[in-house]
């Protein structure tokens, strides 16, 4: 069923999305120095996140396409 354009918006249902956690940016972000510094694998740094290796690396794809994008 789709909204009417008229509709106010409603919240988002569904699983909230693993960057949304609290801290999460900040532990990304010292986990991403880590993986290119080759101090952990990408199997370590999921777990440390306490997610999957499937969302990290979406995760790291979207982390580089924006780093290609800005560089641009």
């Amino acid at each position: 069923m789709r909204a009417s354009p008229d509709a106010a918006p409603s919240r988002r249902s569904g699983r909230p999305r693993v960057t949304e956690r609290r801290g999460f940016q900040a532990r990304f972000g010292a986990i991403l120095e880590r993986l290119r510094e080759g101090e952990i694998s990408r199997r370590r740094a999921a777990r440390e996140l306490g997610i999957g290796y499937a969302t990290l690396k979406r995760l790291l794809e979207a982390a580089d396409h924006d780093r290609r994008e800005g560089a641009s």
